[in-house]
């Protein structure tokens, strides 16, 4: 048999693969759809009974703590009174202004999460944390903050065990799949003009498509349960109203409307919006949970709020000081 007498019906199989697999594939991901319709009101106050962390999370497909939701846990500490943040002198012969978290006594109840986040950062005995150590010191023990944050989310019942056991199962076909094809392709290549049997890199074609789209129907195919679903919706709503008052000039808000929802912008990734928004409407709102030395109060702390901004960006502290003249 010749390479032409075989590249016609191995094009047509690998077509064939590619349509019947898809549309197997979609359908099955259109099967198991949630079918209950989730409510469209708008939240003007944020969602209740969950923390900003918490609320955060579940804006995304499948909900992982990262770290906006670290730094929005910080400031929600920092509003109950059980931490602050603090201008630190700097070294000497330095142009930097510098930063630090304090802990402080609070004889309030905190989740798990959030005493595990504490513990990571000052330990049993540490009362002060410089503001440039904050990412490295969280990164060696994350999982104190993460998993306990997961299991708050499992406790609300946000999870649903069957639509975890599908989404596991779109990944792992998707694999499996991904295997075959490359078995496939990579025989194909081996082989090379050598062999007459090279055309069975378009049934491996064939089998790479409908893997990719058992990916992406794993990657958009969301573990949350009806409840977690709306919770979503609720913790999106009020996303949308911060991101608004955030851009909208026009819009008349109370004051202390900064610090009040901090956290949660934070969490929703709008800190920079947010920031933006009370240096126009609010430049003389500065949280009692900050602490500066002896310049001027508002400048020490639009320094601060750039350093977040930028490691809520950036994900990182490394680069937890600005330079003073940079600031003017």
């Amino acid at each position: 048999m010749t390479t032409n007498a075989l590249w016609t019906p191995m094009l047509l199989l690998g077509g064939l693969v590619a349509l019947l697999g898809s549309v197997l594939v979609g359908f099955l991901g259109w099967k198991y759809r949630r079918r209950t319709s989730l409510s469209s009101s708008t939240l003007t106050e944020p969602p209740r009974d969950l923390s900003p962390a918490l609320s955060g999370m579940l804006l995304a497909v499948n909900p992982n703590p990262g770290w906006k939701q670290v730094l929005a846990t910080l400031f929600d500490l920092a509003q109950k009174g059980a931490l602050s943040f603090a201008e630190v002198p700097p070294p000497k012969s330095t142009q930097y202004k510098m930063f630090a978290l304090r802990k402080q006594p609070y004889a309030g109840a905190l989740s798990a999460s959030e005493r595990g986040l504490l513990n990571v950062l000052f330990g049993i005995e540490q009362t002060e944390l410089p503001l440039s150590e904050l990412s490295k010191v969280y990164k060696r023990q994350a999982n104190a903050f993460t998993t306990p944050l997961r299991a708050e989310l499992q406790a609300h019942g946000f999870l649903d065990p069957e639509r975890q056991q599908i989404r596991q199962r779109f990944g792992r076909g998707s694999l499996v799949l991904l295997l075959l094809s490359l078995v496939g392709i990579i025989a194909s290549l081996l082989v090379g003009s050598t062999s007459v049997i090279w055309p069975i890199i378009f049934p491996a074609l064939g089998l790479l498509a409908v893997s990719t789209l058992s990916f992406f129907i794993m990657l958009y195919y969301s573990p949350l349960s009806d409840r977690g679903a709306e919770a979503a919706q609720a913790g999106r709503s009020f996303s949308d109203y911060l991101l608004a008052i955030s851009t909208k000039a026009h819009m008349n808000v109370e004051p202390g409307l900064f610090d009040r929802y901090l956290p949660y912008a934070t969490s929703y990734g709008l800190l920079r919006q947010w920031v933006r928004r009370s240096q126009r409407q609010e430049p003389a709102s500065i949280p009692a949970w900050f602490m500066h030395l002896e310049t001027e109060r508002a400048e020490s702390f639009n320094t601060f709020i750039t350093v977040m901004v930028a490691a809520h960006t950036t994900g990182s502290t490394g680069a937890g000081r600005a330079a003073i003249l940079g600031q003017q």
